[in-house]
């Protein structure tokens, strides 16, 4: 099969966006004649990889919108980019499918449904996804935050709303034989005569070790390693961790939480913990690269991720290729990964910020005084991210796509899912 795959985002040996893009090419070009679209940014990271790389690679084309090639990339200018970026590369497209026949176009990367691709109208069997962003918590996770955080969750969560009634995400949509969502809230979110030909899929998987371990010992004496990783925004959840940290404490429970990750409530979150006296166990560790992330996970004992509406959740995963287990909430992509196996779930139905976090409280205290319970879910982690490998997902993604390729028209996907 001849694949031209939309990956805006793709770089090597990272997370996210970028390292789905690279890991979906890459998996691909074993099997298939993949030519992938890629913003001209990556170059530098992807053609020495690619040198360095054994058996079939992908072919990539690399594309700039030639007005913006001196704007920097940065938060602000990141969204308007990417949006003139699938229009300009159009263009592109247009001349790779008069130079060879294609059998299918996926739009993979950005996966947001907001934001469609424009590559269904080149007369090409398209697929759209896995997408995510219609998932939606309840505002009063966002009490106590800055004002910002507050306005910027209203915002985001009528630009959701309004997908419903806007006719270029329509039209654009319903150019696709296959819509993968990351999600049911974002399968909803969509027009409902588009929720036909949507199948609920994840593009992320894990990727255990192959010198599989024990999980990570622990003295008698020793506290409780917590560790996080997550931006510092305020849907990312951070504010819950502390505050069940501070529930812990109160409790007696030796515990430390290690944060991993950078962003805009870094003094926020700090003067936060200045205030709860918590400052001497839980750290703001800031970036760090990828490897170094997953030696910090390694040696700890359990991995905490309130976030409040990540459509996936990569770091999960990531997670669960360590040995670790997995104490989330019942709120958008995380809680379809973990299992009573692997972890635990804390609902949030009816429940305020201080309810959430002494119900966090209560599982990590369990995993506290019970040992053996720790090092249960901790293998119960391993066997669940061999489940969900990368290759399982990316391989039960491709029969699905064979399978609408081979019907007439996209419309009995979900049946064909069940």
């Amino acid at each position: 099969m001849r694949i031209l795959l939309s990956a805006y985002a793709c770089k090597p040996g990272v997370g996210s966006e970028p390292g789905v893009g690279w890991r979906w090419a890459m998996h691909l070009a074993k099997t298939h004649d993949v030519i992938v679209l890629t913003h001209e940014r990556f170059r530098n990271d992807i053609e020495p990889a690619l040198n360095n790389f054994p058996g079939p690679r992908p072919r990539f084309v690399f594309h700039e919108t030639r007005l913006l090639r001196r704007v920097p990339f940065n938060s602000i200018t990141a969204l308007p980019k990417y949006i003139i970026w699938q229009l300009s590369v159009l263009p592109t497209a247009i001349r790779l499918i008069g130079e060879a026949r294609y059998d299918v176009i996926m739009h993979l990367t950005m996966g947001t449904f907001r934001y469609p691709s424009w590559l269904g109208f080149l007369g090409v069997p398209f697929v759209f996804g896995p997408a995510g962003g219609g998932e939606r918590a309840p505002m009063r996770f966002f009490h106590g935050l800055p004002v910002r955080e507050r306005l910027v969750e209203f915002a985001r969560t009528a630009l959701i709303v309004s997908g419903k009634f806007d006719p270029l995400l329509w039209i654009a949509h319903s150019r696709a034989r296959l819509i993968f969502a990351r999600t049911e809230q974002t399968r909803q979110a969509l027009p409902f005569f588009l929720r036909n030909r949507v199948v609920i899929r994840q593009e992320i998987g894990s990727d255990p070790t192959a010198d599989k371990r024990e999980p990570a010992a622990r003295l008698p004496e020793e506290p409780l390693r917590l560790v996080m990783g997550a931006r510092l925004l305020g849907w990312k959840g951070v504010h819950i961790a502390i505050e069940t940290m501070a529930v812990l404490r109160t409790r007696g429970v030796c515990a430390t939480l290690d944060v991993f990750g950078q962003g805009h409530l870094q003094e926020w979150l700090t003067g936060k913990l200045r205030g709860l006296g918590l400052d001497d166990c839980v750290r703001l560790r800031g970036y760090v690269p990828f490897e170094e992330m997953q030696q910090h996970m390694r040696s700890a004992h359990c991995f905490l991720f309130p976030s409040l509406h990540d459509s996936g959740g990569t770091v999960v995963l990531e997670a669960f290729g360590n040995g670790l287990p997995v104490v989330c909430l019942d709120l958008g992509g995380p809680k379809d990964f973990v299992t009573r196996e692997s972890g635990r779930v804390v609902g949030t139905a009816g429940r305020g910020i201080g309810e959430v976090a002494r119900a966090l409280a209560d599982e990590i205290e369990d995993l506290n005084r019970d040992d053996a319970l720790r090092r249960k879910l901790a293998a119960g982690a391993l066997a669940r991210g061999r489940e969900l490998s990368w290759v399982n997902q990316m391989d039960g993604a491709m029969r699905l796509i064979n399978g609408v390729l081979d019907t007439s028209t996209g419309s009995d996907v979900v049946e064909m899912e069940r």
